[in-house]
């Protein structure tokens, strides 16, 4: 039955198979179709190759002691049962391939391998992980000396920017203090030469004031000698400004030493009413533009 089976299972073996139930033939069907995975031979080159003796399983016989010996028929009867059994017998042992130990080396190199390769992975993956950290702190050090250091820079042109800038400020601001004080210094003393100062309105031209520098001075000196009757007045400037008028005379500015003759002049001017030629003329203070509006 079993051997029809497998003549429907496997017919190539059945054709192969000189005799089914010898000993080599069962052993090459085990390794080929019983085995969960085929075992293939392995022939590794080894040079301390050993060489395995193929054994063959024999029976023993040990007497074992009695309680009386055995006569000689006895001994006789035991050894003709144990020559058939021995001659059956012989044809009932199983002899075994001759055993290698060229697969548990294999499996062993293999082991050794694994081992082996899961220790260099572990210490690359270390190896690994020390070089990431070390690139990781180099780089993160190198990005901070040059930020550090290009932050540095920046900040100090900026502060040099900030200097130059002030000093210039400083420098600017100095120097218009320096004008404004100069400006005041001036305005000051123009205020107090203005003090005395007096302005002569309507004041007859002269023909020759176009031609001759000192004429408008000696027609107001003369104004002053034979209309008003003072001697001795500082007059230290004068001067016409030009008229808007077609045929009025213009304003004359009169810039007198000190403030006794300014006195005096104003203190005489009731007198010009008395002239016909100087009835037109007035005399008054100077006062400039900021002071009339002041005044008004």
């Amino acid at each position: 039955m079993i051997w029809s089976k497998l003549v429907e299972t496997n017919p190539e073996l059945i054709d192969t198979f000189e005799d089914p139930l010898s000993q080599e033939n069962a052993f090459d069907f085990v390794q080929k179709v019983m085995a969960a995975t085929p075992l293939a031979p392995v022939d590794i080159n080894i040079n301390s190759r050993k060489t395995v003796i193929a054994t063959q399983a024999t029976l023993e016989h040990h007497p074992t002691p009695r309680k009386r010996s055995l006569s000689h028929s006895d001994d006789d009867d035991v050894a003709k049962t144990s020559k058939c059994k021995k001659s059956r017998n012989d044809s009932d042992i199983v002899h075994h391939p001759p055993f290698s130990n060229d697969n548990e080396q294999l499996v062993n190199m293999i082991c050794k391998l694994a081992n082996s390769l899961d220790t260099m992975s572990d210490r690359l993956e270390r190896r690994i992980s020390d070089i990431e950290g070390n690139i990781e702190r180099k780089l993160t050090a190198k990005f901070n000396t040059v930020i550090t250091d290009r932050v540095q820079k920046e900040v100090k042109q900026v502060r040099d920017e900030i200097s130059e800038l002030k000093d210039k400020y400083e420098q600017i601001d100095k120097t218009f203090n320096e004008i404004a004080s100069k400006k005041q210094s001036t305005t000051a003393e123009k205020s107090v030469e203005r003090k005395f100062d007096i302005v002569v309105k309507n004041l007859p031209i002269n023909p020759r004031e176009n031609s001759h520098d000192t004429a408008l001075k000696l027609n107001l000196e003369t104004m002053v000698k034979d209309v008003l009757k003072l001697q001795n007045v500082n007059i230290t400037s004068v001067s016409r400004k030009a008229s808007y008028i077609e045929g009025k005379p213009g304003v004359v500015l009169v810039s007198l030493g000190d403030f006794e003759s300014k006195q005096k002049i104003m203190k005489a001017k009731k007198l010009l009413k008395d002239k016909m030629k100087y009835r037109d003329v007035y005399i008054e203070n100077f006062f400039n533009k900021r002071e009339e509006n002041a005044r008004c």
